[in-house]
Formats: C-alpha cells, sequence, structure tokens
C-alpha cells in the first residue's frame, strides 16, 4: 500500500510540475527533469520526516510530537514546501531559465496539496478496484 501511494503520487507530482511549471512558472521544464523533481521531491523529505521521528524519540514509548500531531504535519508540509521551491529553483536552473522563488514555492504548494486531492483518491479508487 506504502509503495502504491508513493508511485502514484510522484506520478501526480510530475504532472502537476510539467503543466503547472509552464503556466505558473513560466519555465519549459522536460518531463524527464519534472519526473525526477516530483521523484526527489517526494523521497526526501519523506526520509528527513521518518529521521526526525526516530530522532525525537527520547527513550521512551512515546515520541515528542505524539500529543501534537497537527503540529507535525505543519512541521512536515513545511519542511516538504521548502525543500521543493529549493529543488524547482534548482532544476530550473539547470535547463538554463530563472524560477522565481515565489513561483516555485506555488507549484510546490500545488504539489503538495495535489498529493491530498488528487493523488489519494485514485489510489483509494486502485484498492477498491483490486481488493486490496
Amino acid at each position: 500500500m506504502f509503495i502504491l501511494s508513493f508511485v502514484v503520487a510522484i506520478a501526480v507530482g510530475t504532472l502537476l510540475i510539467f503543466l503547472f511549471g509552464r503556466w505558473i512558472g513560466r519555465v519549459k521544464l522536460t518531463l524527464a527533469n519534472a519526473f525526477w523533481g516530483s521523484a526527489i521531491g517526494h523521497v526526501l523529505p519523506s526520509l528527513v520526516t521518518f529521521a526526525i521521528t526516530v530522532i525525537v524519540q527520547i527513550g521512551h514509548k512515546w515520541f515528542l510530537l505524539s500529543r501534537y500531531r497537527g503540529v507535525a504535519l505543519v512541521i512536515d508540509l513545511l519542511v516538504a514546501l521548502v525543500f521543493q521551491t529549493v529543488l524547482f529553483q534548482i532544476i530550473a536552473r539547470r535547463q538554463n531559465e530563472i524560477l522565481r522563488p515565489w513561483r516555485a514555492a506555488l507549484i510546490a504548494l500545488i504539489v503538495i496539496v495535489g498529493d491530498f486531492l488528487i493523488a489519494s483518491p485514485i489510489v483509494e479508487l486502485i484498492q477498491r478496484g483490486t481488493g486490496g
């Protein structure tokens, strides 16, 4: 289930980056760069969040932010937003184009919201269709 949701999120992110990169960012990203931006933009924030969760464990059986799941969610979303913003600027720069920070942040926000509003229902439909 985890791998399926990850693959769907990367595929949806790729399409969102590719389409909104042209429309909002006014940069012509290739589909390959959009894919790698989506893959790296999903994997590294997940690893950072996992590492923070493991590091924050203080020898007790509870995590530091276990009672404040909303705060942990906000921290996770901010880490993803900042990381993806910088990543999209690096990818655009690699293609000799300039992506303004606010445009990169808007694209990153669209990708993050797309994970919740587009990728999650697709995963749910796949799971109901396959009985898993």
